[in-house]
């Protein structure tokens, strides 16, 4: 079953009939349903499993929408310390480096100088992502199948994403300077067999 905004016309008591409707329907028939809603509580209580939309790629989450957004902001604590710690150890090797490097030219040490020319390629083919999709060591040939210009990705930090402004123009005046409509001695009922709900309105 395919759903696309169902709550957008229904009232209070509608959302919920809907709501305990699907749960009832994937209980007893396992009914597959995607769901499109900018209800945030609807879609907590029917949806099991989330499919983002984020940056031309779909990702799955097992959960519903509060499940994933505080997942999100755990990913987000997660690797944004793995890039600070990580950039704090890029700052002191390349600080040894430099060093390395003066005494070397100084003394004339060749060593020196590969030693520092080691840890300078180290630092530009080996920092990055340093633990697999699992959370355990990374290994080249299992975490990063195929040719790419360094051994490790680099670490990104999820980031939220922008609202979007959109600026309408103000409509533009009427060619009709009158009314569009108008009414006169208005009578409304809902069936003809029940009261007059609005009697000789205009």
């Amino acid at each position: 079953m395919i759903l696309d905004e169902p709550t957008n016309f229904l009232d209070l008591l509608g959302v919920i009939w809907l709501e305990n409707y699907l749960k009832q329907m994937r209980q007893s028939s396992g009914t597959t349903l995607v769901l499109v809603s900018h209800d945030r509580s609807f879609i907590n209580a029917v949806c099991e499993e989330i499919i983002i939309l984020r940056d031309q790629a779909l990702a799955y989450f097992k959960g519903n929408l509060a499940a994933y957004e505080e997942h999100f902001e755990l990913q987000k604590l997660y690797w944004g310390r793995m890039k600070e710690a990580q950039e704090k150890q890029i700052a002191h090797m390349e600080a040894t480096i430099r060093e390395t490097t003066k005494v070397g030219k100084k003394t004339g040490d060749d060593n020196k100088l590969r030693m520092a020319k080691s840890r300078q390629k180290k630092i530009d083919d080996r920092m990055g992502i340093q633990v697999s999709a699992t959370g355990g060591r990374f290994k080249l040939n299992r975490d990063l199948a195929g040719y790419h210009f360094k051994a490790r990705a680099e670490i990104e930090v999820p980031k939220d994403e922008r609202g979007t402004a959109i600026q309408l123009p103000d409509a533009p005046d009427l060619r009709f300077p009158g009314p569009l409509i108008s009414l006169e001695n208005i009578t409304f009922r809902y069936k003809r067999t029940r009261p007059v709900v609005l009697d000789d309105i205009g």
